[in-house]
């Protein structure tokens, strides 16, 4: 029995044991090079930003004076009102863009984050 390419059909040779051809290996290579790439620019631009604002921020006496001069009685009644939330699909393209790692669950189970990925 001939053996085909899983994406597009093409016969392969015989004594092959990849289920995609060269085209399609190529293609699918070029693809996650594009993925990797993005990581890393987003990696640095983060780094980048994250040093700009430690240069540029305010120095460490203006945040302990503005924490010591911090007003309890303040209009904020529940923090957890004021809290963001993301939806099930964002969080698990975001947990599947960092390769399943546990910190970005975003309060979802793996099995949650999974089935919204099907």
């Amino acid at each position: 029995m001939k053996k085909s390419c899983k994406k597009c059909s093409k016969e392969l040779p015989d004594g092959r044991n990849d289920k995609l051809c060269e085209e399609c290996r190529a293609k699918r290579k070029k693809s996650i090079r594009k993925v990797f790439i993005g990581l890393a620019i987003g990696g640095a631009t983060i780094t980048a930003a994250a040093v700009l604002a430690t240069l540029t921020g305010k120095n460490k006496n203006d945040c302990d004076d503005y924490v010591n001069n911090f007003d309890d009685d303040d209009d904020y009644e529940n923090d957890d009102d004021n809290l963001e939330t993301i939806n099930v699909w964002d969080a698990a393209d975001i947990y599947q863009s960092s390769g399943f790692d546990e910190d970005y669950t975003f309060g979802y189970s793996h099995d949650e984050l999974i089935d919204a990925l099907d």
